[in-house]
């Protein structure tokens, strides 16, 4: 039986390994966002668009995300 006011571990999002690093970003809205990883919440993805925008994704719409690849 779990103690009261005792907390769950959260498992990782393993959103540490995409910072500083070139990503594909696949959204539930269908749209593709190439962009520099630059801060991961628990909730948010801080990224730079090539354009040098800042941009904030919810973690709640990503479908998949990867390492870009250079063509």
């Amino acid at each position: 039986m779990e103690k009261r006011g005792s907390r769950r571990s959260v498992p990782s999002d393993f959103s540490n390994e995409y910072l500083g690093g070139r990503v594909v970003i696949y959204l539930s809205s269908n749209e593709r966002v190439e962009c520099d990883m630059l801060e991961s919440t628990k909730y948010w993805f801080k990224v730079k668009a090539p354009d040098g925008r800042i941009l904030y994704i919810n973690k709640g719409h990503v479908v998949k995300i990867h390492r870009h690849q250079p063509r």
